[in-house]
């Protein structure tokens, strides 16, 4: 349904300036956030495939960090042509502070997370995303995403069909992912627990949004039949590997993006604590990959990163993550041995 809009005013945010609506204005049910960072062109499909929404009960918050290829100019551009749209403008800071901002200006009730070269999936994604919030309450929506291939969108896995369950009930699905743009996110479950991006991690911070979620959630529903969202892997934003960023200051950021899971876990809820041994396991062998890629004479300053952050009682002890996870607090280098031929083993 649209709504009456009224005039918008320009008010400065960390040196920039962005938007905001009069206050006698109903807010949305949904914020639908976008941080912008030289995303080219494609920056015009993430934002046509949004306000071609059946659904329109919606503000798109754009969040320009400081992008110098002239997307601000273009955010600002359809922010004339639809009241619906805000503009942020701030200097470069990273994905994680673009975001952050998003969440802390939304005015809806539940917040969806979209990178400018990716896609709301189809014109009925948004429609159907409501649908399945309002039939339960839950502290965690998920919905299907598909990845972009030669061949066309190709499904990434999810449960078939809508349910509610536990974090327990959910680990057992074997699901778990950790893009923020394969989820819904209550405003007030985000600031009641104080979850935000941790500031200049770049690294693996999306994962580490999403689980510390995972460590206060009580129920979350899987919506498999709610087609959401389309990656494009490969594009600017998605590089698809993070092979072209293993230099020293990304291990730290992952290892950043660990800790952070781990404070929320030590202070959640103590039944979501072997997904989250789980999680964290998983970020470790990832953590391990990372240092792989490094000279071995910078191993032993990772080697105390790691032991000062992360507290060795979580670690998991199922499946093969235990001798890597086990052995990387012993010496990151046996780790990586370990994880080697683990992977030769199983590949």
């Amino acid at each position: 349904m649209n709504r009456e809009t009224k005039p918008q005013t320009l008010i400065n945010v960390n040196g920039g300036g962005y938007f905001v609506p009069s206050p006698s204005q109903t807010p949305p049910t949904f914020t639908v956030v976008v941080p912008v960072y030289k995303p080219g062109e494609l920056l015009r499909r993430c934002l046509d495939s949004i306000l071609a929404q059946t659904c329109t009960d919606y503000e798109l918050l754009l969040v320009d960090d400081g992008s110098p290829d002239g997307s601000g100019e273009v955010c600002d551009q359809y922010a004339r042509t639809d009241p619906r749209i805000r503009v942020m403008h701030q200097p470069n800071q990273g994905v994680s502070v673009a975001r952050n901002a998003g969440i802390d200006a939304a005015r809806g009730e539940y917040i969806l997370l979209v990178d400018a070269d990716d896609q709301l999936y189809d014109t009925g994604s948004l429609a159907a995303i409501l649908e399945g919030v309002r039939e339960d309450n839950c502290d965690l929506y998920q919905y299907q995403t598909y990845s972009m291939s030669e061949a066309g969108p190709r499904a990434v896995r999810t449960q078939g069909r809508r349910t509610v369950m536990t974090v327990s009930e959910y680990s057992a699905l074997h699901i778990a992912r950790g893009e923020v743009w394969n989820f819904v996110f209550p405003k007030t479950f985000l600031d009641t627990h104080r979850i935000r991006f941790i500031p200049g991690v770049r690294i693996s911070e999306d994962q580490a949004f999403v689980y510390s979620c995972f460590a206060h959630c009580r129920k979350v529903k899987v919506m498999g039949d709610v087609d959401g969202y389309l990656y494009y892997p490969g594009t600017p934003g998605n590089s698809g590997s993070l092979s072209r960023f293993m230099r020293d200051r990304d291990a730290k950021h992952h290892i950043q993006a660990t800790q952070g899971i781990v404070d929320h876990a030590q202070r959640g809820l103590p039944q979501n604590g072997g997904f989250l041994h789980e999680r964290i396991a998983m970020m470790i062998m990832h953590y391990v990959h990372i240092c792989g890629q490094l000279p071995r004479e910078k191993l032993g300053e990772f080697d105390r990163c790691l032991k000062a952050n992360v507290p060795l009682r979580w670690r998991y002890l199922l499946n093969n993550k235990a001798p890597v996870v086990l052995c990387a607090y012993i010496s990151l280098s046996l780790g990586i041995r370990v994880h080697r031929l683990l992977s030769k083993l199983h590949g």
